[in-house]
């Protein structure tokens, strides 16, 4: 049991530390399924806390200075296609989807975090070596989905995107699950898994040791880039918007 507690807290450590904000306010699941904010700082005893009681939070991207540490692609079955005959053709247009785009950042040696949401779809994560200004984020985001040349069936799949937009709301923006959520109405848990691995995602209910270390190793490997790598890469300058 010791063992498996100090394993969640350093995961609990590493989550904190990649994509938790400076904001005073963070979102917890209800039993409904409803994310609902908290107020007061996210911390790495709050995840532990959540995994083990098989919780979900959601953390706010935004930072109080109107930088982010990290941009994310949310790639989802359309929710009309649950429960339907057509689920299968979706999800197999789903893995070959986020295939081509984890493949297409490889190849430009751009590193990045893939995460099974555990129902109907994976986030990809890019994370900062810096924090990065909202607007310039949100033109590396739509710079990166460009140069992907993506192609999928728009009529299965939706890609949601954080940062939405070039300008950032007055308020605390969206929230974005973190890895090693368990979700209250699926009864699954969003995991990390190794881009080789793609193809093998399954549902999990459970948080078993293999899986722990499987997802700590993953973020002890876990690169960051810089705006500066990212502009050799895709062969343009972003521009470095002042804060608002």
């Amino acid at each position: 049991m010791t063992d498996l507690q100090n394993l969640k807290g350093q995961i609990a450590q590493k989550l904190h530390a990649l994509f938790s904000s400076d904001q005073p306010f963070y979102a917890r699941q209800q039993d409904d399924g409803v994310y609902h904010k908290k107020y007061g700082f996210l911390s790495a005893s709050l995840i532990k806390k959540s995994l083990n009681e098989q919780g979900s939070i959601a953390v706010y991207q935004k930072q109080q200075d109107y930088t982010v540490k990290w941009i994310c692609y949310d790639f989802d079955i359309l929710k009309e296609h649950l429960g339907s005959e057509t689920r299968k053709v979706a999800e197999e247009e789903l893995l070959l989807t986020v295939s081509q785009f984890v493949n297409y950042l490889s190849l430009k040696n751009i590193p990045c975090l893939t995460e099974y949401s555990g129902n109907r779809g994976y986030h990809v994560w890019i994370l900062f070596s810096e924090n990065v200004y909202y607007s310039t984020a949100y033109e590396v985001l739509e710079a990166i989905l460009d140069d992907s040349n993506l192609t999928y069936d728009h009529s299965l799949l939706g890609i949601d995107t954080f940062p939405k937009s070039s300008k950032p709301s007055s308020g605390v923006g969206l929230g974005v699950k973190i890895p090693l959520s368990h979700h209250k109405k699926s009864g699954a848990y969003s995991y990390l898994i190794r881009k080789d691995c793609l193809f093998e995602s399954k549902v999990i209910n459970e948080l078993t040791d293999d899986v722990l270390e499987d997802n700590l190793y993953i973020l002890e490997e876990t690169n960051k880039i810089s705006i500066n790598n990212l502009e050799k890469i895709l062969s343009r300058f972003f521009i470095k918007y002042d804060t608002y």
